[in-house]
């Protein structure tokens, strides 16, 4: 996730646009969100009992982890993970030194540690960071869509 922290960093710096075209929240909200999920779902995996997990067959999981793609308009996110009100700059930068932290420390935990996706089902450490990887590329398209629109 180096790459998409990175990008995430670069998008930051700029400035927050939007297109109605694209999408009805703009450039901040969508790194918003990106940055709760992360935060979220590491704490999740942090505090959750690895004896606890349990494999199940998922179609949705499976078919999403595999072709790494999410439809758009398909899913909702929890209220936790979307802003109330205006983004900032300062408050982005916070968010994005935490998750940075955060999935650092994920790295060490027990293979067993897991969160519950509304959709997906249990999810172990290995298929969190790979969720995670995709979800943030799925914003990171918008965003890069909001920004190409924007520009016109």
């Amino acid at each position: 996730m180096k790459n998409e922290l990175e990008e995430i960093n670069h998008l930051i710096e700029g400035e927050d646009r939007s297109s109605s075209k694209v999408s009805q929240k703009g450039v901040y909200w969508h790194t918003d969100h990106i940055l709760k999920v992360i935060i979220g779902i590491c704490h999740t995996l942090k505090k959750s009992d690895p004896e606890t997990y349990q494999w199940s067959f998922n179609f949705w999981r499976l078919f999403v982890m595999t072709i790494e793609f999410f439809p758009r308009g398909r899913g909702k996110a929890p209220k936790r993970a979307m802003a109330e009100g205006v983004v900032s700059r300062d408050e982005l930068l916070v968010q994005l030194k935490i998750a940075e932290n955060l999935l650092e420390s994920i790295k060490s935990l027990p293979a067993k540690s897991h969160f519950i996706h509304p959709y997906f089902g249990d999810l172990n450490l290995s298929t969190s960071q790979k969720f995670l990887k995709i979800h943030t590329r799925h914003h990171l398209k918008i965003i890069s869509e909001i920004t190409a629109s924007s520009s016109d």
